[in-house]
């Protein structure tokens, strides 16, 4: 059961002295793997570049938008503290005893029996009596 395999046939081409391969040196090996990991290193690198840039160009205007925001609320907060700071000025004096009467008297133009009204009138000149 031993057949003998017949012997392959080998082109003229391939009957052609074979020089023996060089076998890369194992500095030769190291090299290539360091400039792959160089190269793959550097690609990892762009690629997350690019995405810190994509997102700050995203970031940028909504941060832009939200000074813009800020601003405003800080200039209504200014205005809103100004006007708190008046009623609470007027809140001391609304609840002063002494002062209501005078307070009654502002509000309701209403005016004291004891105190005599004082209309001013501009005085006339010559010309408008002619």
């Amino acid at each position: 059961m031993n057949a003998s395999r017949p012997a392959p046939v080998r082109s003229i081409a391939s009957q052609r002295p074979r020089r023996p391969r060089r076998r890369p040196s194992s500095k030769a090996r190291v090299d290539r793997v360091a400039v792959w990991e160089t190269g793959l290193k550097l690609a990892v690198d762009v690629t997350i570049s690019l995405g810190a840039v994509a997102a700050l160009v995203r970031l940028v205007p909504s941060h832009l938008t939200s000074r813009v925001e800020l601003q405003k609320l800080e200039a209504e907060v200014e205005a809103t503290e100004q006007r708190v700071e008046i009623l609470q000025a007027e809140f001391g004096r609304y609840f002063d005893p002494q002062q209501t009467k005078a307070l009654m008297q502002e509000e309701s133009q209403l005016v004291d029996p004891h105190q005599r009204r004082v209309i001013w009138t501009e005085p006339k000149t010559e010309q408008s009596n002619r």
